[in-house]
């Protein structure tokens, strides 16, 4: 059985390489040849990041795409497929994929198609946003089983009539059994000899620069930033400019705080059960915000977009929708 995945394995972005690891590791438990399907749209990827990619050429990228030759298997669309899973990452949001109607029905030879945490991204639709999903919302009638990784998208289907059910990212599916990412974290070639508090930040947040220093001046950790195209976009006393993916599992891991406005940030701070302040970001903060409320964990409200959480707690809500959507995945294999 051959599972292809279509998700924006290509992007240079460490939520989107480790979500596509994620659920083909997880896919792997239950058939024999998992792959991810290669379609790069060229519109996608703007002008100014391919010139920026071509001219630098810098390290960071250089892991990027050693990573992804080292883990992913990469089919053509030429190919054909038993099954094909759409997901997860934003795939169904119109912004990103630039309403191509491919992401919703792929024009390729498979048996079945479902999707596994798929996203919207938004809880609002522009009108044009929300033509582009009207439009294509036939192509939901072909899929064996529609799941989607927030109640804001699910509502959006369900007004087009398309049922779904909610499931976690795929890197929480291995949110207790964290051997992948242990794996990953011991190949990082940054290695930092004192505590620190780590700032993932994918828009610039004066917030974050304003909680990092009295962060700082309370606990005397140093203040360190990632950025995956390299952008220094936060105050810090070290930009660590090679951080591939191995890297940032490996940082986020071994942080005393982790500081971030990404979604990925959020969650793989509750994999290694981590102290952190999540910030609100200008489009993506509902994403944030339903995993906050799906995982049941006490937060404290310390400003309006800023949350701080201690991942370190248990949660019995977190533990079930994890093996809830591990189940469905597994269901959803076996047809």
């Amino acid at each position: 059985m051959r599972i292809g995945i279509l998700t924006f394995h290509f992007a240079d972005n460490y939520g989107a390489i480790l979500q596509c690891l994620a659920l083909t590791e997880a896919c792997k438990k239950n058939a024999d040849d998992v792959c991810v399907i290669g379609y790069v749209p060229k519109q996608m990827i703007p002008v100014k990041s391919r010139v920026k990619r071509f001219l630098l050429k810098n390290e960071i990228q250089k892991k990027f795409d050693d990573f992804k030759k080292t883990y992913f298997q990469t089919i053509s669309v030429r190919e054909s497929c038993d099954l094909i899973i759409v997901g997860s990452d934003q795939v169904w949001n119109p912004q990103i994929n630039e309403c191509d109607p491919f992401w919703i029905l792929p024009k390729m030879k498979y048996g079945r198609i479902c999707s596994y945490a798929a996203s919207i991204g938004k809880d609002q639709l522009k009108e044009e946003e929300a033509a582009y999903l009207s439009e294509n919302s036939k192509g939901f009638e072909k899929y064996d089983v529609v799941t989607i990784r927030e109640a804001s998208g699910q509502k959006i289907l369900k007004e087009l009539h398309v049922l779904s059910e909610l499931v976690c990212d795929p890197t929480l599916l291995f949110y207790d059994r964290t051997g992948l990412y242990e794996e990953l974290s011991a190949q990082s070639e940054v290695s930092m000899t004192e505590p620190y508090i780590l700032v993932y930040a994918l828009e610039y947040s004066e917030k974050i620069d304003r909680i990092a220093k009295q962060l700082k001046n309370k606990t005397g950790c140093k203040v360190v930033a990632i950025h995956p195209m390299n952008d220094k976009l936060q105050e810090c006393d070290e930009f660590i400019k090679n951080a591939g993916v191995c890297e940032f599992v490996a940082l986020v891991k071994n942080a005393e705080y982790v500081l971030t406005n990404s979604f990925h940030g959020l969650a793989f701070s509750y994999i290694f059960r981590k102290k952190v302040y999540c910030f609100h970001h200008s489009s993506l903060s509902s994403r944030q915000a339903e995993l906050i409320a799906k995982s049941e964990f006490a937060t404290e409200q310390i400003e309006d977009g800023i949350c701080y959480i201690d991942g370190a707690q248990r949660s019995d809500a977190l533990d079930k929708f994890v093996s809830d959507s591990e189940e469905l995945l597994k269901k959803m294999i076996k047809g």
